[in-house]
């Protein structure tokens, strides 16, 4: 793990995330169903809400540490590079990895809203998090006994 990323705001980005997907559905409940085919029986038949919920906080914090560990690679930790880092690795490894697959099976452009839509709002919240959060500094250290090896947001 790189000591750089602040594990705690890797944590708390992760739950925003998480916790939008409800209401991301709710919203889009119609066309998800529609353009992807579901019905209740067929989420019922599903792998059930733990497996389910389990996947998602295991992929949300490892997306959040990803995100993390790419901001603090690149420069400055602030929200809006938190932001255009996440919205980076959204269009290269979602938005433009769906994009593709929904082409080749035919799906339709509001599916792709629907279903690209929820990780891009969640990786800009997730950017914005990881991006913005400072450490306070620690016991008897203040930022002038930061070395130059050491970034400052490394704190």
């Amino acid at each position: 793990m790189n000591r750089n990323v602040n594990v705690t705001a890797v944590i708390v980005a992760a739950v925003p995330y998480i916790l939008l997907g409800y209401p991301w559905v709710s919203m889009f409940r119609d066309p998800w169903f529609h353009g992807g085919g579901l019905t209740v029986e067929k989420l019922r038949n599903g792998p059930g809400y733990a497996t389910a919920f389990g996947v998602a906080i295991v992929s949300a914090i490892v997306t959040s540490y990803v995100l993390a560990l790419l901001v603090v690679r690149t420069g400055e930790r602030t929200l809006i590079r938190g932001m255009k880092c996440a919205a980076l690795v959204w269009l290269a490894f979602v938005g433009a990895v769906m994009a593709t697959q929904y082409t080749f099976e035919a799906r339709s452009i509001g599916y792709f809203l629907v279903t690209a839509g929820y990780p891009l709002v969640g990786f800009l919240i997730m950017g914005a998090i990881v991006g913005a959060w400072r450490r306070k500094p620690g016991p008897g250290r203040s930022s002038e006994q930061i070395t130059p090896e050491e970034p400052a947001d490394a704190r």
